[in-house]
């Protein structure tokens, strides 16, 4: 229900009575609870860091979040009641939910931040009844300054990738078993 850091803590805090343990020097959120209240100046959410709060029912995720772990938000009451398809959290594109039509075509919304880790690797989730075979294309919009780890992992289907200029940072893996990829065009400012 509360995460306190105490104060003086040379690695992490609390700021602003967020409810959630922040490692200072990256502003990178660790952990939260159905309390926290994520403060303006968290720039990524890490892998599981509110995983399993059942009863983390509502989110406010802020603009200067351009990063977020895989299952940051997975096993909460927020993420279950998103509709299928893309979600997002905040401006990250956070993940494909369910079953991927055949020849599905993604556009990332305009003014999108971030993809986030794992986000169209549906296997990572549950490689008994989702598949990302089906995923061709994915356009992704000059907003976007991070892909995340394994973003586009086992997109078997896809064949090129355009990274715009905006981007800044590739992850780990991203294409990793992306059988089909022939093109991907890195931007100099990665």
């Amino acid at each position: 229900a509360s995460i306190v850091v105490e104060e003086g803590n040379p690695v992490y805090d609390s700021r602003d009575n967020c409810n959630a343990i922040i490692r200072t020097a990256d502003n990178k959120l660790i952990i939260g609870c159905v309390n926290t209240v994520i403060p303006n100046s968290v720039t990524c959410i890490g892998d599981g860091a509110f995983y399993g709060c059942e009863n983390l029912t509502t989110l406010t995720v802020p603009n200067s979040v351009t990063a977020i772990g895989a299952d940051a938000f997975h096993a909460t009451g927020w993420y279950d009641n998103q509709p299928d398809g893309l979600v997002y959290a905040g401006k990250v594109a956070y993940c494909y939910k369910c079953e991927m039509p055949e020849n599905t075509e993604i556009v990332i919304n305009e003014g999108t931040l971030g993809i986030a880790s794992r986000a169209f690797d549906l296997s990572y989730y549950d490689w008994r009844t989702y598949s990302t075979a089906n995923l061709i294309s994915v356009t992704i919009p000059n907003s976007v300054v991070s892909i995340g780890d394994g973003a586009f992992c086992k997109c078997f289907a896809m064949t090129t990738v355009h990274i715009p200029n905006s981007v800044t940072s590739i992850g780990n893996d991203v294409f990793y078993g992306c059988a089909g990829l022939t093109s991907v065009t890195i931007p100099n400012n990665v």
